[in-house]
């Protein structure tokens, strides 16, 4: 149990409740903020849209073994979800170098069959041109 505020005590699933709704809100205003823009805008967004609802969700299950204390901080900031969306953007992001490596490996595994097809294709030319001669 923590103290908010005037000496309430809330339990910690007091808290978990309340810090779900306020990021749900914060969710549902985003959401609506988000469609009152133009398709393009919109589309634009995308990245935006796509970490905070991630950021949403991650949130919502974290909650759940969330410190009391960690709980209340997080309740009490403004725009919570806005805040870590910002603040994830300074990280260096592993996206585009992850999507890279796979796209060499994959193509370079393709490579390599395109020479193993052109191998069985020369063996079994050879292979026929023996069996005719």
């Amino acid at each position: 149990m923590r103290s908010v505020g005037d000496g309430m005590k809330l339990e910690h699933k007091e808290l978990e409740e309340i810090f779900s709704l306020k990021i749900s809100a914060e969710l549902s205003a985003f959401r609506y903020g988000i469609l009152q823009k133009e398709k393009e805008e919109i589309y634009h967004a995308a990245y935006q849209i796509d970490s905070m609802i991630h950021l949403y969700e991650l949130l919502i299950e974290m909650c759940r073994t969330m410190k009391e204390e960690l709980l209340i901080i997080a309740i009490t900031i403004p725009e919570l979800l806005h805040f870590l969306y910002g603040r994830w953007l300074e990280y260096g992001d592993s996206y585009a170098e992850d999507l890279q490596g796979c796209i060499d490996q994959e193509l370079e595994a393709l490579k390599n069959i395109d020479k193993k097809l052109k191998s069985l294709k020369n063996y079994y030319r050879t292979e026929r041109m023996d069996e005719i001669a």
